[in-house]
């Protein structure tokens, strides 16, 4: 049963059916595990919300086209998105932005001067299924080799071993697999200081239900949550 809603129901909303792909998207998102409940900044940041408004979360899992699927049909309320990153924003209500999500250069440490070059010749490592507006006129002339990786990690093994000059992808979500895999040192690599590609990540919701309301609260409280430092301290979880 989809959740009635604030508006559909006209009581309090006393559950949110959050849904997440099985591998999650660490560290923004990490599905339970023996170790413990879903976590990671995002999860943290919407329950830490939930709680303040009375609210609990309950957490689905779907593949990524069946996750907006069901948003759309009000089969679950909230999924972490970007805007940018969907073809038709407008079908859903949206929060106010929770963290940026930065996709940046990463090249081997030693090669950092190439960073101030132009990226013309250069193999460039990428995750599969993702598109890079910033690098998509140059991979399709030929200027940039474009070499894909399933995942970031394979991506950063790519790099460690030389076979692309330079990877682009999540700074959050490559510094989280360097501090979690033993075959990686994050002094072997170089992180450019500004990002190539930026886009602020948020949850967005079904309108089969009003969630007006929640969606007010909550982007009051993530400004509270910025000012007296839980926000802060949900980071730090995670660097």
């Amino acid at each position: 049963m989809p959740n009635a809603g604030i508006g559909a129901s006209k009581e309090p909303l006393n559950e949110l059916i959050l849904t997440i792909t099985r591998a999650g998207w660490p560290p923004f998102m990490i599905p339970a595990d023996r170790y413990g409940e879903a976590r990671g900044i995002m999860i943290d940041t919407l329950r830490e919300a939930a709680q303040c408004a009375g609210c609990t979360i309950k957490i689905v899992h779907y593949p990524e086209k069946r996750s907006l699927m069901n948003l759309r049909e009000g089969i679950v309320d909230v999924y972490p998105k970007a805007q940018e990153w969907v073809a038709e924003p407008n079908q859903f209500d949206w929060t106010a932005p929770v963290v940026i999500s930065e996709d940046t250069l990463i090249f081997r440490n030693g090669d950092q001067t190439r960073v101030t070059q132009s990226l013309t010749g250069m193999s460039i490592g990428v995750v599969h299924g993702f598109s890079y507006p910033a690098l998509k006129k140059l991979f399709a002339c030929g200027s940039l080799q474009r070499h894909d990786a399933h995942n970031t990690k394979n991506l950063l093994l790519m790099l460690s071993r030389g076979h692309v000059d330079a990877i682009l992808t999540n700074r959050h979500v490559a510094k989280w697999i360097i501090r979690k895999s033993p075959n990686l040192r994050e002094a072997e690599f170089y992180f450019a200081k500004k990002p190539l590609e930026n886009a602020p990540f948020r949850f967005a919701f079904t309108r089969k239900s009003d969630h007006s309301k929640f969606i007010a609260a909550f982007n009051k409280e993530i400004e509270t949550m910025r000012k007296d430092g839980r926000f802060q301290a949900i980071l730090d979880r995670y660097k």
